[in-house]
């Protein structure tokens, strides 16, 4: 008799365990309705870039930002092309080739006038073997 009550127990537990797995629906779509903890996507990796959103600068005078990158396995062939606004004049070298998994890079620039100016990071290469796009941008505030 105990044999039986133990193994009723452990069955309805197991049962109990495997409902929850469905979340709110039965049946052939229950596991992918997304209502439990194992149905959530993990995220894979991205590519990160770290940089100031806005900088404040002296107009006429060079200047420089430096930009960190992540760059994951998943990612490759990525070209950064830094397109400055108008009345920025870029120093450094207009394209970026990234090729380690951690890096950085110097922009220098100098700004041409007074006034609010923009420098865009247009990133591009393959990320999973698909094109992949992204773009940054940087406000310059020149005084």
């Amino acid at each position: 008799m105990r044999t039986f009550i133990t193994a009723i127990t452990l069955l309805f537990s197991v049962q109990c365990v495997a409902c929850q797995l469905h979340g709110l629906n039965f049946g052939i779509f229950g596991q992918q309705s997304g209502n439990n903890q194992f149905s959530r996507a993990i995220r894979p990796p991205q590519l990160e870039f770290t940089h100031p959103s806005s900088i404040t600068v002296k107009t006429s005078e060079q200047n420089s930002i430096r930009v960190r990158y992540y760059q994951p396995s998943a990612y490759e062939n990525i070209e950064v092309s830094i397109v400055p606004g108008t009345d920025i004049q870029l120093i450094s070298a207009e394209n970026v080739s990234l090729n380690k998994l951690f890096g950085a890079f110097e922009l220098s620039f100098e700004s041409m006038s007074s006034g609010e100016h923009q420098i865009e990071l247009a990133i591009k290469g393959l990320m999973n073997g698909r094109p992949y796009f992204q773009v940054h941008k940087m406000t310059v505030l020149a005084e």
